[in-house]
């Protein structure tokens, strides 16, 4: 297991580690941390992508190799090949590093490869007894190296590719969802992780544009970090805060309590009553003469 590494302040001012990709960039200080005590380690992109991005399930071997291939033409890495077996070696790694007591590596060094080299070109002039006519194999190896460079430039693949693909695909909505939450943050672009909560987010809820930039802007607004310094680092905690807040929305609006308000009755206008009073003291007074008539 590699021991804990330092990191010189001027890594982030060296100019071959800021011109090379971000994610490149961060790849190199994984390596940093998974090197042995003499700069070395097994250099297949799976097992880099195993030990640098354990957690990150949408980075795959593929990105990593042309990671390590930006890296290299910056000479900030060696790529080298023993026995079948890929490994790195980082060439200024003891410079930056300093280690009591080094464990020595038990992996191969660089200089190995020529030896193998040496000893195979040997072994065929010993066998054949022919004067070797076609170029050494180092010069084969270095050929292909510039090939794969060339590829790597007329076919590049950097992360702001990545990015712009993805966010082709995305629900039209979730681009400008990314941008605000991007901004809020303080942030140039999203990580990958969040583009796939907001791609999801869009899948599972139906909630218009404006009310997720409401909540994302609650969210923000009301949020209190544990720590000093402390921020938002994933869209997953704006989740519930969105959804709550669309529900307050459109919640129904209550019933005041207490009794039942009855419904206004139907008042007769002025004639109307005039005319109805008339009719009944006119029957009043018949009903009197009546009653007087039969008395006698």
């Amino acid at each position: 297991m590699a021991r804990k590494r330092m990191m010189d302040p001027n890594f982030w001012m060296d100019e071959k580690v800021g011109m090379v990709d971000p994610m490149a960039r961060l790849t190199f200080m994984g390596l940093i941390s998974q090197a042995d005590d003499e700069g070395r380690m097994g250099g297949h992109p799976a097992l880099i992508k195993s030990q640098v991005f354990p957690y990150d399930a949408q980075i795959t071997p593929d990105q990593v190799r042309e990671w390590l291939g930006y890296l290299e033409e910056k000479e900030l890495i060696q790529q080298y090949t023993v026995a079948g077996q890929l490994y790195i070696s980082l060439p200024n790694f003891l410079k930056h590093q300093k280690i009591n007591r080094p464990t020595p590596s038990k992996l191969p060094g660089p200089e190995q490869t020529e030896t193998e080299d040496k000893k195979q070109l040997t072994e065929s002039s010993v066998r054949d007894h022919e004067p070797i006519m076609e170029p050494s194999r180092p010069i084969e190896v270095e050929e292909n190296r510039k090939e794969e460079k060339g590829s790597r430039k007329e076919h590049p693949s950097t992360t702001a590719d990545w990015l712009h693909d993805l966010e082709s695909d995305m629900h039209p909505d979730a681009k400008q969802v990314a941008d605000h939450y991007a901004k809020r943050r303080e942030t140039l672009v999203v990580g990958s992780k969040d583009f796939t909560l907001i791609e999801t987010f869009f899948d599972q809820h139906t909630i218009p544009l404006a009310d997720v930039i409401t909540g994302i802007d609650y969210a923000f607004d009301h949020y209190k970090p544990a720590t000093r310094g402390g921020g938002i680092k994933s869209f997953n905690y704006c989740i519930p805060i969105i959804l709550e807040q669309y529900d307050l929305k459109n919640l129904p609006v209550p019933m005041p309590r207490g009794k039942p308000i009855q419904p206004a009755v139907n008042v007769p206008n002025s004639e109307e009553t005039r005319a109805q009073i008339d009719e009944l003291l006119s029957r009043r007074s018949q009903l009197q003469k009546e009653r007087v008539a039969g008395a006698r």
